[in-house]
Order: C-alpha cells, then structure tokens, then sequence
C-alpha cells in the first residue's frame, strides 16, 4: 500500500489549501493505482501507438497527467516549504 504524507495541524494552519491538495494527491493516486490494475500500462509516458485500443490509450494519458500533476503538488509543497523558510528566516531580523 502506498503511504502518503498528510499535512500537521501546523502544516495547515500556516497553509490551508494543503489540506486540499493531500485530498487531491491521494485521489491521483488510487486512480493510477486502480488504472494500473485494469490495463498492461507498462510505460505511461511512451507515445502512444495507434493499434492500441483507445481504452488504454486513455487510460495511459490519464496515468501521465496524474503523474505529471502529482509531481507538481510535489514541486508546489516544497515550494511552500522553502518561502516559509524564507518567512521565517526574515521575521527574525
């Protein structure tokens, strides 16, 4: 089973929209979950080939924009993270 980080209480009040992307981050990742059972994806990212049945060409598209969108959340956390480093280092001057 894949563990995901959830914000701390402090997380959330310094960033309530956390909260919603955690939401967001676990529904993305039990469609991928759930995408990867139903369908042989072995490469997500792979161009598509054209003989394959639009099922899984879909199926395959949405596994790379989870991923992608995922990868942002990621990108968007640590972000967060580091400007309130920042915030922090400069409240103290």
């Amino acid at each position: 089973m894949t563990r995901l980080d959830l914000p701390t209480i402090p997380d959330l009040q310094d960033a309530p929209q956390l909260a919603v992307l955690a939401l967001l981050d676990a529904a993305l990742a039990v469609v991928e979950h759930a995408l990867y059972v139903e369908h042989p994806i072995d490469h997500p990212l792979a161009p598509p080939d054209p003989e394959d049945p639009h099922v899984l060409i879909a199926a395959r598209l949405i596994v790379a924009r989870s991923l992608e969108l995922r990868s942002l959340l990621a990108w968007y956390r640590a972000a967060l993270a580091r400007a309130e480093d920042t915030d922090h280092i400069d409240s103290a001057f």
